[in-house]
């Protein structure tokens, strides 16, 4: 069985919270600038209850996407740590 490589490029839980943070500022602060603006041909003909429900819809998703990271960080530390240890295994000769 051929040895995996780990990269060392392990999410945290710290980076995780704080990617999510940063990308919820982001997108209300972006969603704050249109319902703002005069024009936008994207939004153009919505009323603001249509607009505030694909607000509230896109950060849904936003919401799913940090789950997501979180848990595929988890999966991985799981594989790497099980790796580890059965490449640290001490093999008999029989």
């Amino acid at each position: 069985m051929a040895r995996v490589s780990f990269s060392n490029d392990n999410i945290t839980s710290e980076y995780a919270a704080s990617w999510n943070e940063d990308m919820y500022a982001a997108f209300t602060g972006s969603f704050d600038l249109i319902s703002d603006s005069v024009f936008n041909s994207q939004y153009s003909g919505m009323t603001q209850l249509e607009f505030d429900s694909l607000r509230d819809k896109h950060l849904l998703e936003l919401d799913y996407s940090a789950s997501l990271k979180i848990l595929t960080a988890i999966e991985a530390s799981f594989r790497v740590d099980y790796l580890q240890r059965v490449y640290a295994k001490e093999k008999d000769k029989l």
